[in-house]
């Protein structure tokens, strides 16, 4: 699968075109993650977490990491855009503050 494919699939998902609406309302039903525990201020869903950009753009989407590489997709609720990220690094920790900072480039309304 390529960036295009995965971009074009969570667009499609959070635009409503792959699953009935109840279902995606269910999918996209969010509980928050306690403070303090992985990642302060996201919360997930069935398959899907979110979080609030410092734009003030909610995103949705996942990521994750394997063999050093940190990868996440994530997109607007309506699917309208999207982006994916991966980061190769030999790190003894995640770079989670470097997401949101790109994300929040990424997803910054333009004026």
């Amino acid at each position: 699968m390529t960036t295009g494919d995965l971009t074009a699939f969570l667009g499609e998902l959070l635009g409503g075109r792959l699953l009935p609406p109840a279902q995606l309302d269910e999918m996209l039903t969010m509980t928050p993650a306690p403070d303090g525990v992985w990642l302060d201020g996201y919360s997930y869903g069935l398959g899907l977490s979110c979080f609030e950009l410092p734009c003030e753009t909610t995103v949705f989407g996942h990521g994750g990491l394997i063999t050093r590489n940190w990868s996440y997709l994530y997109g607007t609720r309506n699917g309208s855009q999207v982006t994916a990220t991966n980061v190769n690094g030999d790190w003894n920790c995640p770079p989670l503050d470097l997401f949101p900072e790109v994300l929040d480039t990424v997803f910054r309304p333009t004026t």
